[in-house]
């Protein structure tokens, strides 16, 4: 049995990281080609809807949708994770995501 990694990378989109609302379109895009490289890198993903709040350089409270997807892969594609992470943050013009990598037994039944 392989070692698997479960990992959660979540991330808002209803600003960019100037604080710019990001269109309907821009979302669209962005996801069409997120969730196809998840795909093609890892197999396949799962989606959640979350909703966050977070504290600007400036002082103000910001709340937004956001998007946790969860990937289960191999150990050893901890590097891939990470650069998907960074593309991920690049495609909604984010200043950063959070990336969260577990350990995990896995099994599809």
């Amino acid at each position: 049995m392989n070692t698997q990694i479960k990992a959660e990378i979540t991330y808002g989109h209803t600003f960019d990281k100037a604080g710019n609302m990001l269109s309907p379109s821009d979302l669209l895009q962005a996801r069409d080609k997120i969730v196809n490289l998840a795909i093609e890198l890892f197999g396949g993903f799962t989606s959640l809807p979350t909703f966050g709040g977070w504290k600007s350089p400036e002082g103000s409270t910001v709340f937004e949708d956001g998007t946790c997807l969860l990937i289960i892969t191999d150990a050893n594609k901890r590097h891939e994770i990470e650069g998907f992470a960074r593309f991920v943050r690049d495609q909604l013009r984010q200043q950063s995501v959070a990336l969260t990598i577990s350990p995990v037994e896995f099994t599809i039944i």
